[in-house]
């Protein structure tokens, strides 16, 4: 994986902006525009990171006012300002339909005994018991030869006997390599690239809002472990799948991916499949809003790593995916994650005697281990 180099954020510090009563009153007049009053998910805050991406830059107090109440009241933000090349966005994705036209005999090639890493055949991850109706490429950070999480040592000290053999797998193991289309691997790696950099740009302008809470967030992505999926959700008539739920109006859905909150840090979404909107974000009142970014941003949404790290200022909004009745979707999600090893504690109770932490790495693992069906693949 490549790291972000000579383009961190003032060289990876934490830059506190001061707390003035324009600030506050700021942050208020913020809070008061992301929710209708009815509890209704209104538009979904747009934030510009830009100034976090630069080196030269300081950062704005009124865009870092507007990602806090984003985190606190929706859990949800249209990120602009992060400067991916549109085109690479566009390629990425078009290779990725590529690659999952292929038969299925040939994507099989490509993956792992374990299933962490490379092809997820469609209806083999699972969402509360039930199949999505999607197909996917998973692809996780590797760490270098000589990292100290690939010995043993680490797993021994942190995770039980029967939990270690996934642990080996993850950490040792490389992503397969696609060879079809040719174009697709260093489109990825190119990818990755870029999303380091603006993972960390936004998690840095996280630990800003935050104030003294934001210490430990930058802390704890200093080495930050990440995840990318490829994900195909082909078109499915309305009631085929074998996970679906109620819409709205009492009919029946076929889900590409069912309700659930993400385990991790951040999450970031480029636009998928232009025309094909199939992201739905849980309000307050629990009723399902389709996501609608604007051109070239980014939907972007808290884990639940996050929320445990702010205590729940942070929140952690659970969302779906809706099959398109006549038109498959590409979406490309990249989560941007702590250090595998950290030790992560509540800000909640951060003084307390018997405080709880979580080790993110064995966090992560008990999610990856529920996440993967032994059915056969699903008929599209």
């Amino acid at each position: 994986a490549t790291g972000i180099g000579s383009m961190l954020w003032k060289g990876g510090a934490v830059v506190a902006l001061p707390r003035s009563r324009a600030f506050r009153t700021f942050v208020r007049s913020v809070s008061t525009s992301t929710r209708h009053s009815d509890g209704a998910a209104g538009s979904l805050p747009v934030v510009d990171v830009s100034s976090y991406i630069s080196a030269d830059d300081v950062g704005d107090p009124a865009e870092v006012a507007k990602l806090h109440n984003a985190c606190c009241h929706v859990g949800f933000f249209y990120l602009v300002g992060h400067q991916v090349p549109p085109q690479l966005c566009t390629d990425i994705r078009e290779a990725a339909a590529e690659f999952f036209a292929l038969d299925l005999e040939t994507k099989m090639r490509a993956t792992t005994a374990d299933g962490f890493r490379g092809y997820q055949w469609l209806g083999q991850n699972v969402t509360a018991g039930l199949q999505d109706l999607h197909e996917g490429f998973d692809l996780h950070r590797e760490l270098p030869a000589q990292h100290p999480l690939r010995s043993t040592r680490w797993a021994e000290a942190n995770l039980e006997i029967a939990e270690r053999p996934l642990a080996a797998s993850l950490l040792t193991q490389a992503n397969p390599t696609l060879v079809a289309p040719p174009e697709l691997q260093g489109l990825i790696d190119e990818y990755v690239r870029h999303m380091l950099i603006v993972g960390k740009a936004t998690t840095q302008m996280m630990a800003t809002a935050l104030g003294s809470d934001g210490h430990q967030l930058s802390e704890l992505t200093n080495d930050p472990w990440w995840t990318m999926r490829l994900i195909h959700y082909p078109a499915a008539q309305s009631g085929s799948s074998k996970n679906s739920n109620d819409g709205d109006g009492g009919s029946v859905e076929p889900v590409g991916c069912g309700a659930h909150t993400d385990y991790g840090l951040l999450t970031i979404i480029a636009s998928a499949t232009p025309g094909v909107q199939a992201l739905e974000v849980q309000d307050v009142g629990k009723r399902w809003v389709k996501a609608a970014p604007p051109a070239g941003a980014f939907t972007c949404n808290i884990g639940d790593m996050m929320a445990h790290i702010t205590g729940g200022r942070y929140v952690s909004t659970p969302h779906r995916v809706i099959s398109h009745p006549s038109r498959a979707r590409i979406s490309v999600p990249f989560f941007y994650e702590p250090t595998f090893d950290a030790l992560i504690t509540s800000a909640a109770d951060s003084t307390a005697p018997n405080r709880r932490t979580v080790v993110y790495g064995k966090h992560l693992l008990s999610k990856l281990a529920h996440n993967l069906a032994p059915q056969p693949p699903l008929q599209p």
